[in-house]
């Protein structure tokens, strides 16, 4: 929703492990009475709305790019891989081979 800009509200648990701010990207409420009152504020104010569509649309175009997720895949995948090999690689220091 956000990357189309369309003004979003969400939970808390809805919003973990985006990096955007309640109030400039988007609208958080854990209770259903505070939701309603974020849609119908959304609903009745323009300026919000569009503040909201604008903000959350150059977020996710300035953090959420392809590139962007696919090179912290990438840099997650080498550091795995490197933790891999040294776990994998025989230990000589006393005369015996350890492995792991």
């Amino acid at each position: 929703a956000m990357a189309r800009g369309i003004p979003t509200v969400t939970t808390s648990v809805g919003a973990e492990g985006i990096a955007a701010e309640n109030g400039q990207h988007l609208m958080i409420a854990d209770e259903a009475i505070d939701m309603a009152g974020h849609i119908d504020r959304l609903l009745e104010d323009a300026a919000l709305w569009n503040h909201l569509q604008y903000e959350s649309r150059a977020l996710v175009r300035d953090r959420y790019t392809w590139r962007q997720l696919f090179d912290a895949m990438h840099g997650e995948l080498r550091h795995a891989l490197r933790a891999h090999q040294r776990l994998a690689e025989p230990d000589f220091t006393d005369g015996l081979v350890h492995v792991g």
